[in-house]
């Protein structure tokens, strides 16, 4: 046997060996991007094997599907925890509890009807997008149908929160009972089979609607959406003071674009006002909210609503005569940690009150400028709006 003969049966068995490796590994349970990786070769390389070996390829089909439809059988209702929150701590064991105003986020995605239209307005780093994530990823594994749309000011941040899904459908040292449970959510390949993976959208192996249903796609709130179902429409701080000046412009463009995307769809608005005549001023002037909701970040003593949000940074913050309480009032010098209160204080005085009414309180026109503003806005009768009236009335 010449030399270039024994190289290449040399290679032919070791190639052979690698792909009696990944299917054994396969029908352990494991993933296939993980037994890929166990084996040192790279998605290329797996690629290839399927294309030249086809009874191979599907032996290793054959193996995930009997993997999936086991587990599948085995998720008895007892086994899934009903409460959002059980569930994160369950699957998502790196996520910080969740505070009240998260966990009301969920509750009012969970309680969205067909074509609801929800908004939620709330203080700014409230861990509106972190809920978001865990709620999405949630909801796909037990219904991997579902179709849904994130859009935001900028593209970037929805895109982080498509990037964190990712990574828990397919990273098994970190998510390795999610996916367990749930999984597999994707196959190394699935792209060339109408299941994209990138940065901007992802449909789930598992998903069994057609090549348009995505699963999760992140927007901007100029983006297209032609060919693109919705099921769930999340618009996530839309607005900022950077395009504040592009309120009605937005407004026109959410309303003709994303509102036709879905005969049963349910949208949540959740977001920080900026100011007078902003997106959400737009959308409830308009009559188009079904329901609403503010949460301020002080209540009318001027206490904190949610005390657990300013806590954390107030403890790691004492009474030593310095930013605590410099120009606006005396510090007590005691080197005592400040309270949620004071903490939520600095905040106020750091931000002026401008902004502290608007994106703090929800509340745009500050004390200076109205007596009865906060009281006048919680008085908002939704079925009372601009308009030609109902016949008869």
């Amino acid at each position: 046997m010449t030399r270039e003969k024994r190289i290449d049966r040399r290679g032919y068995l070791v190639a052979k060996a690698r792909r009696v490796k990944i299917l054994e590994l396969v029908r352990s349970g494991m993933g296939v991007a993980t037994a890929v990786s166990e084996t040192g070769i790279s998605r290329n390389t797996y690629n290839y094997y399927r294309r030249e070996y086809r009874e191979w390829a599907q032996e290793v089909s054959a193996a995930q599907k009997h993997i999936r439809d086991g587990r599948k059988a085995g998720k008895a209702p007892g086994g899934i925890p009903e409460r959002f929150d059980e569930f994160v701590e369950r699957f998502f064991p790196d996520r910080r509890p969740h505070q009240p105003q998260q966990l009301k986020i969920a509750d009012r995605l969970d309680s969205l009807g067909p074509r609801d239209i929800y908004m939620f307005l709330i203080w700014p780093e409230a861990g509106k997008t972190s809920t978001f994530e865990d709620y999405i990823c949630r909801k796909l594994a037990t219904d991997p149908g579902h179709r849904f749309r994130i859009v935001s000011e900028a593209q970037d941040l929805s895109k982080r929160i498509v990037g964190t899904c990712k990574r828990r459908f397919t990273s098994e040292a970190d998510y390795a009972a999610f996916i367990t449970k749930f999984g597999p959510f994707y196959e190394p390949g699935q792209e060339r089979n109408g299941k994209p993976w990138t940065t901007e959208q992802i449909t789930l192996l598992t998903n069994p609607s057609t090549e348009r249903d995505y699963n999760l796609v992140a927007s901007s709130w100029s983006s297209a959406t032609y060919g693109s179902r919705i099921d769930t429409l999340i618009l996530d701080d839309i607005m900022s003071q950077k395009n504040y000046g592009q309120s009605e412009e937005i407004f026109s463009r959410i309303r003709g674009t994303f509102f036709n995307r879905g005969l049963e769809m349910k949208t949540l608005i959740v977001g920080t006002r900026i100011g007078p005549g902003d997106f959400y001023e737009r959308m409830l002037d308009a009559g188009l909210v079904t329901q609403y909701e503010i949460l301020p970040a002080a209540d009318r003593d001027g206490n904190p609503t949610v005390p657990e949000f300013w806590e954390g940074p107030a403890s790691r913050m004492r009474h030593t005569g310095g930013v605590c309480c410099k120009g606006f009032r005396d510090c007590p010098r005691d080197s005592r940690r400040l309270t949620a209160r004071e903490y939520m204080e600095l905040i106020r005085h750091q931000s002026g009150e401008d902004t502290w009414w608007a994106a703090y309180q929800q509340n745009p026109a500050t004390v200076t400028r109205t007596t009865f503003g906060q009281l006048v806005d919680r008085c908002l009768d939704l079925d009372r709006t601009l308009g030609q009236l109902p016949v008869g009335v």
